[in-house]
């Protein structure tokens, strides 16, 4: 107790910090503190002035050990603290004292130790595991701060519950990535632990008031090398030849064709709703063969004989051969196609353990998102800061994998084929002269000049605390000795450090290691640039990577950081692939100023200017070449102040769009403007090819030379074939237009219905007046909608509920079917998922539905548990306008 007594701040509390300690009485209204906050805000600093306050013994859980050493370091050096009391901090739960450090993993470990055996109820714990936490509280009910809290999505988190519930202890929370993307049973879990968020502190806000330095994102894209590319055709070619032999297979089709819920669709509805996907897989397949699919199978859809099934793909295709190939597994009478089926994938390398794995999406996101052609990319991004920094460059490669078999190609021109730490490293040393420095930094390769050797011993000798002196030892790589892998005999921790401060004085301007040791909890300031090689696009793991770069040096208080995002891009995907999406993730995590407009700081790629959807025409080159230029000539620290200055909060808020055009202006909107333009350009060929008969006929009664016939009859044909080519789609058009009405005519009634939900449930308290929905046109992208003067939760709830309700159908619990009469004569209707948070249960559901009737009008509510729910499902899937125009709906943060 005598320690928390003593410890006083050295420094001066930066404002927000001193706001919060100010409101400190308020914040622990319910016995938690729960505070979400930037990498670099001063959360560690908080949370110990926040134990100064409480005055109990505390257990402080990191998750890894490098923030628990920082934990360390902060109580030493930050907080005035005597040497003779620095016994009362340990970092053994076998010994606590007034603070006591530890990992999750530790008191996880400590926790499963003592709940082993097999005989015991869940939750019993052993004595071990009571003494524990009876030294723990032995001077008090003592207090709990989790770290980095999002970490206890894990499974682990329930040591950590059941400490909190059996001390009844006060709890700190701090973060820099909330759970916001978890499930709700994750998120419900994180607040029973954690609590209610109190505050959130967003990245803008901290750079306004200079905790964090001015930053931008940058996005270099490489295409993938040709061996990934002759992987991509090899698969497409191995899918085609497999549809080509099923489709010549005449007993395969007749299998198909007399399976039960394709001969008699309406005698076998229960397995058909039971089984959507394998019932859908089968028309898929047949529908492909052309003239297969039977009228019996649009009674399942109300008669819509209209209704179009999507094409054959891997995804269908894998769902087909899965279930026949367990279906005629079962089968004595069809063993013989089971021979047949499972000799055709064996030959392509297909079959593994009875099912297919030839999955297009899988196997190829893994190879592009590690494809070695981002290595030209870091190299790139490398020479151009080194260019532009010189002695000053400070710069981070992270990445997710070290290769070390490509360390025998260290100094020579052998082709670098996979993307790791020691291929990055080698990368950028062939594209630097000598005078640049380069480390690599993981968790089991250290690699530096061997020129800095001696400077490495003196800084591991002095940061030595033990008696034992730590061993170092260097061995030569490469071919010209100016390298050194460097071994260390215990004390890795000590080999961070020092390099870290190697590279702080800029012994080293380029450090390469990965996101597991440097992407979290590694503290060096003076990072001015990152290249993040990671193919990670998670919200936790990409906002602790970039964290690493935009965190203030009080050496150079006029820092400013680039960020460097890869990622590699297939133009044969009108999104750009896999690992472009991954990237596209992540940049829904970060807030930054716009490139379309300096005074807008908002989230999403778009952001940078990269379109939503990418054309065969896309030059990666002339891509690259302008990010390089943008990068050389933007004046960030500039464009940060001006954007800063007129907001005070960033809002989440949802953007509907169609994926087809995802332009919008404030006058017309696409559906309609779509729908008029195909049925003009119907109709203008249809009177084009009236009049061309009508001056045929003509033509013919005057006697005209053959020269003009012809001259008619060729025009006649070119508007016959136009119009036999655009009919279809222009009927498609009109068939939609009468049938759907546009979510966005009701888009925001439908966010007042969310709010006032959110209302009913208690999500939102009734005397929460300044909650409040905001819509608007946006002139770009589409139409927006967010609410005001909520909390962060309150925002997360609100989009996700959004975004679930406007977002293509999956399989939801509930179904809302949206009705409205079009000029008093024609129904259109629609269909639409009732969000997870108001489909718990049917009292719930009730409560939306009585709610969107008196706020938006018509509908019915169809549970998908049973047979007519099922039925519904099955169309909506097919037939919901969302499916047919690949509606989407995107979640970005904007600082207001």
């Amino acid at each position: 107790m005598s320690l928390l007594s003593h410890l006083s701040f050295k420094y001066t509390w930066r404002g927000y910090q001193k706001c919060l300690l100010d409101s400190f009485d308020k914040l622990m209204h319910d016995n938690h503190v729960n505070i979400v906050a930037p990498p670099g805000s001063g959360k560690t600093v908080l949370g110990v002035e926040f134990l100064i306050r409480i005055g109990k013994p505390a257990l402080i859980l990191c998750p890894t050990l490098s923030i628990r050493k920082q934990w360390y370091k902060t109580i030493v050096e930050d907080f005035a603290c005597p040497d003779e009391l620095l016994d009362e901090i340990s970092t053994n739960l076998e010994f606590p004292a007034t603070i006591t450090l530890c990992t999750y993993q530790a008191l996880h470990a400590n926790f499963a130790s003592t709940t082993s055996d097999n005989n015991a109820k869940e939750g019993e714990q052993s004595e071990r595991w009571n003494l524990t936490l009876r030294s723990l509280v032995a001077e008090g009910k003592g207090t709990l701060v989790l770290d980095e809290a999002h970490h206890l999505k894990r499974s682990w988190w329930k040591a950590a519950m059941d400490f909190k519930s059996s001390l009844n202890t006060t709890v700190i929370a701090l973060t820099a990535t909330p759970p916001y993307d978890a499930t709700g049973t994750e998120w419900s879990r994180f607040c029973r632990l954690a609590g209610e968020i109190d505050t959130e502190l967003c990245a803008p806000q901290l750079v306004k008031e200079g905790v964090l330095c001015p930053h931008q994102d940058y996005l270099l894209l490489s295409e993938a090398i040709s061996t990934v590319q002759t992987q991509k055709q090899s698969t497409v070619r191995v899918l085609a030849e497999i549809y080509e032999s099923l489709s010549r297979n005449s007993e395969f089709i007749e299998s198909v064709y007399v399976f039960p819920a394709i001969n008699n669709p309406l005698e076998n509805e229960d397995w058909i709703f039971a089984n959507i996907e394998c019932y859908a897989s089968m028309l898929v397949f047949l529908n492909e063969l052309g003239g297969f699919v039977r009228e019996e199978h649009f009674a399942m859809l109300d008669g819509n004989d209209w209704a179009k099934l999507p094409c054959l793909d891997a995804h269908w295709l894998k769902v087909l051969l899965d279930f026949q190939l367990q279906r005629f597994y079962k089968s004595r009478f069809e063993s013989s196609l089971y021979e047949q089926l499972s000799q055709l994938l064996k030959r392509y390398g297909a079959l593994h353990s009875g099912c297919f794995v030839l999955d297009l999406k899988d196997k190829l996101s893994r190879s592009i998102g590690l494809d070695a052609g981002k290595l030209q990319t870091i190299a790139m991004a490398a020479g151009f800061e080194w260019k532009n920094h010189r002695e000053e460059l400070r710069q981070v490669v992270l990445l997710d994998y070290i290769r070390k078999n490509e360390l025998s190609k260290l100094e020579t021109d052998e082709e670098l084929t996979s993307l790791g730490v020691v291929s990055a490293f080698e990368a950028i040393r062939r594209n630097f002269e000598d005078s640049v420095s380069i480390c690599v930094l993981t968790g089991s390769l250290c690699i530096i000049e061997s020129q800095l050797f001696k400077a490495l011993e003196l800084e591991i000798s002095t940061r030595n605390r033990t008696d034992a002196p730590v061993e170092l030892r260097a061995f030569a790589i490469g071919v010209t000795g100016r390298f050194v892998r460097i071994e260390v005999s215990y004390g890795h921790s000590n080999l961070v450090a020092a390099i870290t401060n190697l590279f702080g004085r800029g012994k080293i301007h380029v450090l390469v290691g990965t996101k597991s040791l440097l992407g979290e909890g590694w503290n060096a300031p003076t990072v001015n640039s990152l290249i993040i090689g990671s193919s990670v696009g998670s919200f936790v793991s990409s906002n602790q990577m970039r964290g690493r770069a935009i965190r203030i040096d009080p050496e150079q208080l006029r820092k400013v950081s680039r960020i460097w995002h890869l990622a590699t891009i297939d133009t044969t995907d009108v999104r750009g692939g896999e690992d472009l999406q991954a990237v596209r993730a992540r940049f829904l995590c970060f807030s930054g100023v716009s490139r379309c407009d300096s005074s807008v700081i908002t989230t999403g790629i778009e952001r940078i200017g990269l379109p939503l959807e990418i054309s065969s025409e896309f030059d990666v080159d002339s891509w690259n070449s302008s990010s390089l230029t943008n990068a050389r000539v933007d004046d960030v620290a500039a464009h940060w102040l001006n954007a800063v200055a007129d907001g005070n909060t960033m809002t989440r808020e949802v953007v509907f769009a169609a994926a087809e055009k995802l332009q919008y202006d404030n006058h017309f909107k696409y559906f309609k403007r779509e729908t008029i333009r195909s049925s003009a350009i119907t109709s203008a060929m249809l009177l084009g090819e009236v009049g061309v008969l009508a001056t045929g006929a003509l033509a013919s009664k005057l006697h005209v030379g053959n020269l003009g016939i012809g001259a008619a009859v060729s025009v006649g044909v070119v508007l016959l074939f136009g119009l036999i080519q655009q009919g279809p789609h222009t009927y498609k058009r009109l068939v939609d237009y009468f049938r759907f009405r546009d979510v966005t005519k009701d888009f925001a009634k439908i966010g007042e219905v969310m709010l006032s939900c959110m209302k009913a449930k208690e999500l939102v308290a009734n005397e929460d007046l300044d909650v409040q929905i905001v819509s608007a046109t946006k002139t770009n992208e589409g139409y927006s909608i967010y609410l005001k003067g909520a909390s962060a939760y309150q925002e997360s709830v609100f989009v996700q509920a959004m975004q679930e309700f406007c977002s293509p159908i999956d399989n939801p619990k509930y179904l809302l079917e949206r009705s409205h009469t079009w000029l008093k004569t024609i129904n259109q209707k629609d269909y639409h998922a009732i969000p997870s948070f108001m489909s718990s249960t049917r009292q719930d559901v009730e409560t939306f539905r009585r709610t969107w009737s008196r706020i938006v009008g018509e509908c019915s509510v169809y549970s998908t548990q049973n047979r007519e729910g099922r039925r519904i499902l099955l169309e909506s899937r097919l037939n919901s306008s969302s499916h047919r125009e690949r509606n989407t709906t995107i979640i970005e943060e904007r600082w207001r």
